[in-house]
């Protein structure tokens, strides 16, 4: 968030600051864990975990937390001033881009067909 005691470069520590960390099973959450341990640090403790917009945006503007979240979830509040990107160490650059699809259901025709095409592009 705007004013955040980390923003603008400033030094701190991210253990004095509650984390919200997505959560097991999240797409992203393997990319946070190679992060810390990157780091030298284990997994920390989440004071919530979530990949939820609202939720996030909500427990932000009400915080100094440090929410570990896709930049492509949060751009309409990065590019209004909403929310603000941190800089911090080592930063991945980029996680994994994909399709996720429920388990146990074949995705319908046309969703199966662009998945070909993706495949055959990359």
């Amino acid at each position: 968030r705007p004013g955040h005691p980390l923003a603008g470069g400033a030094s701190g520590r991210l253990s004095d600051f509650p984390l919200v960390l997505p959560p097991p099973g999240a797409i992203i959450r393997p990319l946070v864990e190679q992060y810390f341990l990157s780091l030298g640090f284990d997994m920390p403790k989440p004071w919530v975990e979530t990949v939820s917009l609202a939720l996030g945006r909500g427990l932000l503007r009400g915080s100094d937390a440090i929410w570990f979240i896709s930049r492509g979830v949060v751009a309409d509040e990065l590019a209004g001033d909403r929310l603000v990107a941190l800089d911090l160490p080592q930063l991945p650059a980029a996680g994994p881009v994909g399709i996720t699809l429920r388990a146990g259901i074949a995705p319908r025709h046309d969703i199966a067909e662009l998945m070909r095409a993706l495949r055959a592009s990359v």
